[in-house]
């Protein structure tokens, strides 16, 4: 630790970053500087001397964005197994072209890949998790795929369509089991050094313990790609930072908001594995959630799985 402190000494621009951050940067500049071979140039052997705020900024964002484009492979590798184990038809789950190229930002292009995703998700959900629960992907037309993604993921408690629409909503087992498998994806890349020298970084693997800004960050991530409808909204840090600063405060665990804890909130951890006994929900949830992660549907659907949810545990209310 206080060699990272005097690391963001030396360059004032890291004064801002999370120290662990600043202690990955640092060991990652170690190890490059361990790996560099002999006679190499003097500028490869010493990367820190060429570190601007300008060039870390802009190798900062390339790397975001990479991570953004690899939870959304794994996830679409993630779920076809899923399908695959239960001997469902073959789905056709892909990336979001909007992602890929600029030229892949016109509306049909966009909209044939949405309807496909939808049809893809709507079919996991209903046979992995709701069965006859989940209304006819009929009843919601032009839902976002992410819908059907996000009620894989997370039971319904409580949810109302009418204006001001709002739902509370509980991290299911499978949900917990994905966003574990998408950020072990994650903490595979990094060298074993990271986890030999930072047991919080060891829990994160061997616990599944999630910090809850990742969990914020990597939901809305997934989201975002399976709901967005350009380019601009899947590349614009801004809109992730906004999701994230909006699903942070709504967080609870066991009925707590994971925003009051005391001492860092943002990296208190969320135990998935222990998602059974722990109860991980997002509260409260309403049209500016749905609005900047693109989610069209989204209380119509959930509203709609809550009907069916009462009307089969409860014939006679129905």
């Amino acid at each position: 630790m206080p060699r990272a402190l005097r690391f963001q000494r030396r360059y004032s621009f890291l004064q801002n970053f999370p120290v662990y951050l600043t202690q990955c940067i640092l060991q990652a500049v170690i190890l490059n500087g361990q790996s560099t071979p002999d006679g190499s140039e003097p500028e490869t052997s010493q990367p820190a001397g060429t570190l601007t705020s300008s060039s870390v900024r802009a190798k900062f964002d390339d790397i975001v964005k990479g991570i953004h484009l690899s939870w959304a492979q794994a996830l679409n590798e993630y779920l076809s197994k899923q399908a695959s184990s239960l001997t469902l038809e073959k789905l056709e789950l892909s990336i979001n072209p909007a992602a890929l190229s600029s030229d892949a930002d016109e509306d049909d292009i966009i909209y044939d890949w949405s309807r496909q995703q939808e049809s893809a998700m709507w079919t996991l959900a209903q046979k992995l998790y709701y069965g006859a629960d989940l209304p006819e992907m009929k009843e919601n037309a032009d839902a976002s795929p992410a819908v059907y993604l996000f009620t894989l993921m997370f039971d319904v408690l409580m949810v109302d369509s009418e204006v001001p629409q709002f739902g509370t909503f509980q991290l299911s087992v499978f949900g917990a089991k994905l966003l574990a498998h998408l950020w072990d994806h994650t903490l595979r890349k990094l060298p074993y050094a990271f986890f030999a020298d930072w047991s919080w970084l060891d829990d994160q693997s061997t616990k599944k313990k999630l910090p809850a800004l990742a969990f914020c960050h990597l939901l809305a991530s997934v989201l975002l790609w399976n709901g967005a409808i350009d380019r601009h909204s899947l590349t614009n840090r801004n809109i992730y930072t906004a999701a994230v600063q909006h699903i942070l405060p709504k967080l609870h665990v066991d009925g707590k908001p994971v925003s009051q804890v005391p001492g860092s909130a943002e990296s208190s951890p969320l135990p998935l594995s222990e998602c059974q006994t722990t109860r991980i929900e997002l509260r409260d949830l309403d049209t500016k959630f749905a609005s900047i992660l693109g989610l069209d549907g989204f209380f119509e659907v959930a509203e709609g799985i809550q009907t069916n949810l009462l009307a089969r545990t409860n014939p006679a209310s129905s």
